[in-house]
């Protein structure tokens, strides 16, 4: 006969604040003789519906929580707390009209909760894994649907054929003199290399001279290249 009084006075005097402090207590010292259908069904939905801006009014709420929190018979789940009292309590969790103590048995409560989602899931989902009947099933999804594990054809243009590349008559004879003249100046600084044994060079034209050949063995190496002309000097 009590709760449905108290919410009676509540429900006409919403907005006093005194009235609804002194609704707030007496929930609070009869919660115990409260059953657990009583809580879910009228106590939890009132407390929804207050407003949370006053700071006696916040601690009010917050102590009520907390005794919930203390016993499983009070039906207060970790569904409700995720879905339903911590939506309504993180936002005064940075009201400016708390003080020290009073954020600090905001945020206790809250980190109880928290604590308690943490374990019934991770409880949850360890059971769940366990009863898995296949260790494929481990595996992620996108593992499982990637790329690596689809097996595709290959892939073949139809009618296509490849042919070589025909080299035109002048081409061929760029060609032929370009070698001839590269064999040529390579035995020149060939011969070059060996007389100066006998005749000593400044320094810059021996690293010159030492390049110049290199560079000529790396264009006698590409057969790609066509040399129309060349001019050295010495």
């Amino acid at each position: 006969m009590v709760l449905p009084k108290m919410k009676a006075v509540y429900e006409k005097n919403s907005g006093d604040l005194k009235l609804v402090s002194n609704v707030l207590s007496c929930v609070e010292k009869t919660l115990e003789r409260l059953d657990r259908s009583q809580i879910i069904d009228e106590v939890l939905p009132m407390l929804w519906e207050v407003r949370l801006q006053d700071p006696e009014i916040i601690l009010r709420v917050v102590n009520i929580y907390k005794l919930m929190l203390g016993d499983k018979k009070y039906g207060l789940s970790v569904n409700l707390m995720a879905t339903r009292v911590m939506p309504s309590l993180l936002p005064q969790t940075v009201n400016p009209s708390l003080n020290l103590e009073q954020f600090t048995c905001l945020l206790e409560v809250l980190q109880d909760m928290l604590d308690q989602i943490d374990r019934n899931q991770r409880n949850k989902l360890k059971l769940d894994n366990m009863s898995l009947p296949s260790p494929e099933r481990h595996r992620p999804l996108r593992h499982l649907y990637s790329s690596d594990n689809m097996h595709v054809p290959p892939f073949n243009i139809p009618n296509l054929r490849i042919e070589q590349r025909k080299t035109s008559s002048a081409e061929d004879m760029a060609r032929k003199n370009s070698t001839g003249a590269i064999v040529k100046w390579c035995r020149f600084w060939s011969n070059k290399r060996s007389s100066r044994k006998h005749t000593k060079l400044p320094l810059y034209k021996h690293y010159l001279n030492k390049i110049l050949y290199k560079a000529l063995f790396t264009i006698y190496s590409n057969e790609n290249i066509i040399f129309k002309s060349a001019f050295f000097t010495k």
